[in-house]
């Protein structure tokens, strides 16, 4: 109802004019820019033809050509085009930011799922790495790759806490490893799951989005897909994948709304895993997906983690 009740007050405002869609081709309106990317409570961004000069002196090669960069208030960020790959990208300035005395602060989680349910619209850009300096701040890489080459921006913001990087980088590990660990050790065993991607991804509106939960022994992450496939389409396109990761089917069912499909698998001595795929069809073109995964066995209690290696 909620969504009928949307899409016809959308209608009406396109029909008023309001929905043109007309997208720029060429040069865009600089107090337009200005408006999209810059926050009031900080003052206007500066956006520039050439480099900040609050951007930190660093040697970036050759191979990155300079398109711009911007002063957003709390941090500046440059925008160069390079013919380098992704993993190249990421070894020339990991080792160009290394020679300044930058220390590579990459974290668990901090790059994008590689398994549990994926879409490779959302897995770009390929990289997302972030470096710390004592007295600098903090630098960030951002990769998207393009048809001829591929744009990298590389974000500067200052470093607000007086620990140095070291000590910051050692604390969110211990934090992260108390609060998450064991779910952290158990997602690495989900199989990866693709998203279809020949229909637009809409998500609905008001619902939220997927997500990854956890308890003592089990894990679980959550999805949703809209797609004009019927329920046994859906669950075939996923279970093709499981069972090619080495999943042995358990049993299947498949209803007119719902449908179940369980795998077990043991990845390791003493790792005994039970995965389960739930599709609910909500509306016409509309699913809930939620992949369960369970650890089972002797090496499970609430004193050790999921498993013994």
């Amino acid at each position: 109802m909620i969504r009928s009740i949307l899409t016809s007050i959308l209608a009406v405002s396109c029909l008023s004019g309001a929905c043109a869609d007309t997208e720029f081709k060429e040069s865009v309106p600089l107090e337009l820019v200005k408006a999209l990317v810059g926050n009031p409570s900080l003052g206007e961004p500066k956006i520039y033809s050439d480099l900040s000069s609050a951007f930190p002196e660093i040697d970036i090669p050759n191979d990155f050509s300079l398109m711009g960069s911007i002063d957003r208030g709390y941090g500046v960020a440059a925008v160069y085009s390079t013919e380098l790959s992704g993993s190249q990208v990421e070894s020339v300035l990991r080792n160009s930011f290394s020679q300044s005395a930058y220390l590579e602060f990459e974290i668990p989680g901090m790059r994008g799922a590689e398994n549990g349910f994926v879409r490779a619209s959302v897995n770009t850009p390929q990289i997302y790495s972030r470096f710390c300096h004592d007295s600098l701040g903090f630098l960030s890489i951002n990769y998207s790759p393009k048809d001829q080459s591929g744009i990298v921006t590389i974000s500067a913001n200052l470093n607000d806490d007086k620990r140095s990087c070291a000590a910051q980088l050692t604390e969110q590990q211990q934090t992260i490893s108390r609060m998450g660990g064991r779910q952290n050790s158990l997602q690495r065993y989900f199989p990866k799951m693709e998203m279809p991607e020949a229909e637009p991804q809409i998500r609905p509106p008001f619902l939220g989005l997927g997500g990854w939960s956890g308890s003592s022994n089990s894990m679980e992450t959550r999805e949703k897909l809209t797609s004009s496939w019927t329920i046994e389409e859906v669950v075939k396109h996923f279970a093709d994948q499981i069972e090619v990761q080495d999943w042995a089917e358990d049993s299947k069912s498949v209803g007119s709304s719902s449908a179940t499909g369980i795998w077990t698998k043991s990845p390791e001595p003493g790792v005994y895993l039970i995965g389960t795929l739930t599709v609910l069809k909500t509306d016409e073109e509309w699913f809930d997906l939620l992949f369960q995964l369970r650890s089972i066995g002797a090496n499970n209690s609430p004193y050790n983690p999921f498993f013994t290696r």
